[in-house]
C-alpha cells in the first residue's frame, strides 16, 4: 500500500487525469497548457515558458522541429533545479538526431540527450559524459524518468520502462530549464513532441515513480 507521504492529490484537472503527485513540485507544463508563444506553468511556481521559433502548438501536445524551435523557462524562479531532481516527460522522438537534447540543464548539465544514430537516450552533462543509456522507439510515445543527484553526480533514466544508470562526470545542478534544445537554444535541437513534463525536487522512491509513468501512460 502507498504511504501517504506521496500526497497523492485526488483534484481532477479539465480535459485529462489529476496529478498523483504534488510534494516538492518545481514545475508543471500540462497536457493542453500551451498556447500560442508560451507554455503556462499549472505547479503554481510561476514558472512560465517561452516557446522560441514558433513550434506547433496542438492541443494536445507541442512539437519541435529539430532545428530552430525550443523551449525556456523564463517565468517565476529560473533555476528550477538546484540540486536533487526528479524529471517526468510524455514525449514522441519523430526523427533521431545524435547530441539533440529532450531536457537541458545549464550549459548541458544533468541533461537528457539522444546520444547516437539509433535510438538510444542517455544522461550528458558539460563536459560530454554518457551516462545510463537506453532506448526509444522512433513514432512512438514514450513515458521517460530521469533523476540526478548532485552529491554524487548518480543519474538513473527510465524509458518505456527499460532502466539504465550511471554517474556523471560533472556534477553541477542542472538550475535552469530547456526542452527541445540545448540551454541558449544555439544547439542540440531535437525534433520531437512532447505532451506533458513534470518536475521535481528531490529523487522520487520507486512506488512514487511507478505512479507517475502511469499517469504519464494515461496521458
Amino acid at each position: 500500500m502507498l504511504s501517504l507521504g506521496l500526497n497523492i492529490w485526488s483534484a481532477s484537472r479539465s480535459g485529462g487525469a489529476s496529478l498523483p503527485i504534488t510534494a516538492n513540485l518545481a514545475i508543471w507544463l500540462r497536457k493542453g497548457g500551451a498556447s500560442g508563444a508560451t507554455w503556462a506553468d499549472s505547479s503554481s511556481n510561476g514558472r512560465t515558458m517561452t516557446l522560441n521559433g514558433s513550434p506547433t502548438v496542438g492541443a494536445s501536445s507541442v512539437t519541435f522541429n529539430g532545428s530552430s524551435q525550443w523551449g525556456v523557462v523564463t517565468g517565476g524562479v529560473v533555476n528550477v533545479f538546484p540540486g536533487d531532481y526528479t524529471l517526468y516527460m510524455r514525449v514522441k522522438p519523430i526523427a533521431w538526431t545524435a547530441d539533440a537534447y529532450l531536457f537541458s540543464g545549464q550549459v548541458g548539465r544533468a541533461s537528457i540527450a539522444m546520444k547516437t544514430a539509433t535510438p538510444t537516450i542517455a544522461y550528458t552533462d558539460s563536459l560530454g559524459s554518457v551516462q545510463a543509456s537506453t532506448s526509444a522507439a522512433i513514432g512512438a510515445m514514450s513515458s521517460v524518468c530521469g533523476q540526478f543527484t548532485q552529491s554524487t553526480g548518480a543519474v538513473s533514466l527510465t524509458v518505456g520502462g527499460v532502466a539504465g544508470a550511471g554517474t556523471l562526470a560533472s556534477i553541477n545542478a542542472a538550475s535552469s530549464f530547456t526542452i527541445g534544445a540545448k540551454q541558449g537554444g544555439a544547439s542540440g535541437w531535437s525534433n520531437i513532441e512532447v505532451v506533458e513534463v513534470v518536475g521535481y525536487t528531490g529523487l522520487h522512491g520507486a512506488p512514487q515513480r511507478d505512479l507517475m509513468i502511469a499517469y504519464l501512460d494515461s496521458l
